[in-house]
């Protein structure tokens, strides 16, 4: 192993062996263990390589970005930006096997691996770690989203992990690879739609990851990877818990919109837009309608109107929590059409005019998670039984089999020796299978929300 490499790996032991906080201390949480596997990261060859798939894509990447470099410093005649970029892509080439036709794929799935080693142990240290953030209390502006820590970048590096042990026939590490991975995605930090989107988007990596690599999976763990899978949607939908946050975010919001206008009535910049200007949109007007009544309102006529907007949007999202409770063909996906009758409606329906397009997506979320299931148990079944299932009924209970957003029984074949399952065809939704499906950009109802 390289140095550097080698060098985390000591910090990181000694790290996980050290003795609890003292008095005072603050206590590491998952989220720390994983922000830092992000920053490991950002340095290592691992997140410099998992961009490519060749060697040959690798040179041409290095050829281009000094190609940019030269263009850039010829077009302004002085020395063009540091090719930062270029360079580390120059040093992980250095790293790798030389010769006719390297290096190959799997030459750079095996450094990505080895330089990886040090960011995974954190992982692990994270998914073992009990102690999670507190939850949010106050505004949150969102500056520590998970998509801002690296934390897609680590699920993609982890997936050539698990490529590298399959090719190395190392099948049963690589389902603990899957695995360590996808409970890694389950506990991130989960207090806005953005979380959870970023949840979802490492969800269908893995999945997409799973289904290539499909009938090269071992017994020896799938087992554990479809009990963890089935874990992640036993209990309410993980959307209710972005939903505390982002209320309290809107409730803020609100507290600090009403404050705005009572410091300055007549002089709030949002109000001040110019009602001639041919590019403001229709939202844009009703905005600033609604300031400037706002700003020529009495304190008394304010307090009323911020007043009523906190009540109506507790109320919105407590109904938009008990849906969620409920199974997915009880969810409402259409968006709200009715017209908004004044400044207050038109308020709300602003905070909350995301619902059903959030909806759509955990919908989806949650009917891939068990796609994903069913596939891995009908591969188990295979192994222990020699011959794919014929039927769901060989090796589901009827509840397994039965899919909540249609509410009917999952659609299962085997096309072309491949597992398929899929949902029926829903008319907002269209058809989810394992992997995300491109929009059709010719239908008239694109196929994926």
């Amino acid at each position: 192993m390289p140095l550097a490499p080698m060098l985390s790996l000591l910090l990181v032991i000694g790290a996980s062996s050290a003795s609890g906080p003292i008095q005072g201390q603050k206590v590491r949480t998952a989220q720390d263990d994983y922000a830092a596997a992000g920053k490991l990261v950002e340095r290592s060859i691992a997140g410099t390589l998992v961009s490519y798939d060749s060697g040959d894509q690798l040179r041409q990447a290095i050829a281009n970005g000094k190609r940019n470099a030269k263009q850039e410093s010829e077009r302004y005649e002085t020395k063009g930006p540091s090719p930062d970029y270029t360079i580390k892509l120059e040093k992980a080439l250095l790293a790798l096997p030389t010769g006719p036709g390297r290096p190959t794929r799997l030459d750079l799935d095996r450094v990505i691996a080895q330089e990886f080693e040090p960011a995974w142990r954190l992982i692990l240290q994270g998914n073992r770690n009990p102690n999670m953030p507190p939850p949010q209390k106050e505004l949150n502006l969102g500056l520590d989203f998970p998509i801002n820590a690296g934390f897609k970048q680590l699920v993609k590096i982890a997936i050539r992990k698990a490529r590298f042990e399959l090719a190395s026939g190392s099948g049963a590490a690589a389902l603990r690879t899957f695995r360590e991975t996808f409970q890694f995605t389950q506990r991130i930090k989960n207090e806005s739609y953005v979380d959870r989107m970023v949840m979802v988007a490492m969800e269908a990596i893995i999945f997409a990851e799973i289904e290539k690599s499909l009938t090269a999976l071992p017994s020896q763990g799938l087992s554990e990877l479809i009990q963890a899978i089935y874990a992640s949607i036993s209990g309410p939908s993980k959307l209710q818990s972005s939903l505390v946050g982002e209320r309290i975010n809107h409730l803020a919001l609100t507290d600090m919109t009403e404050k705005d206008i009572a410091s300055a009535p007549t002089g709030s910049a949002i109000g001040d837009t110019d009602p001639d200007d041919e590019e403001e949109d229709e939202e844009d007007k009703k905005w600033s309608a609604m300031f400037q009544s706002l700003g020529s309102s009495t304190p008394a006529e304010r307090r009323i109107f911020f007043q009523n907007a906190r009540t109506r949007l507790v109320e919105s999202y407590g109904a938009f929590g008990r849906m969620l409770s409920k199974p997915e063909f009880g969810w409402n996906f259409k968006p709200d059409t009715t017209p908004t009758a004044g400044h207050l409606d038109f308020y709300v329906s602003v905070q909350t005019g995301l619902f059903p397009d959030i909806a759509r997506v955990e919908a989806d979320a949650r009917t891939r998670c068990r796609i994903a299931a069913i596939t891995l148990a009908a591969r188990e079944f295979a192994w222990q039984h020699g011959r794919y299932p014929t039927e769901l009924s060989e090796f589901l209970t009827k509840a397994e089999a039965h899919d909540p957003l249609n509410n009917k029984p999952f659609e299962y074949s085997i096309e072309q020796g491949n597992i398929v399952v899929k949902t029926a065809v829903h008319p907002i939704l269209g058809q989810i299978t394992l992997r995300k499906l491109p929009a059709d950009p010719g239908a008239k109802n694109p196929r994926r929300p």
